[in-house]
């Protein structure tokens, strides 16, 4: 497994700026526009929308942060036993090895509420029943 070393750093800063350009624009976009003539309806859809992308962008940045947590959890496992008589073993590993369960739980923990926080906007995203819809009468026995 590759280590998230500097070779590996440097694609997501690079995909960090149209993220947030993205955000940034989608957000100007959402606001921009002169309020209906509902002001108060109008409101709540843009403030949905608007925590809709900010969730879609936060969901990003975590499960990017779990590929790192991962791999650091991952870097503080590496031992390397050798024995070259059956004497003398020689053994190394890392300092850190003590955060290997810390790590673990927090990659865990930052993954679920990445994806937590997509499937949250995508139940939101789904437009509500309309009220105007007429609800059928009771059967009568």
């Amino acid at each position: 497994m590759p280590i998230y070393g500097w070779h590996l750093s440097f694609v997501p800063p690079a995909l960090l700026v149209p993220l947030c350009a993205a955000t940034w624009w989608t957000l100007h976009r959402i606001a921009r526009p002169p309020l209906a003539a509902e002001h108060t309806a109008d409101a709540v859809d843009r403030r949905l929308r608007s925590a809709n992308v900010l969730r879609v962008a936060l969901g990003t940045l975590l499960l990017h942060l779990t590929a790192i947590l991962h791999s650091l959890a991952d870097t503080s496992r590496a031992t390397l036993s050798v024995s070259p008589t059956k004497d003398v073993t020689f053994s190394a590993g890392t300092p850190f090895s003590a955060l290997t369960r810390t790590l673990d739980v927090l990659a865990l923990l930052a993954g679920i509420l990445g994806l937590a926080l997509w499937v949250f906007t995508i139940l939101t995203a789904v437009p509500a029943p309309s009220a105007s819809r007429s609800r059928p009468a009771p059967v009568s026995s």
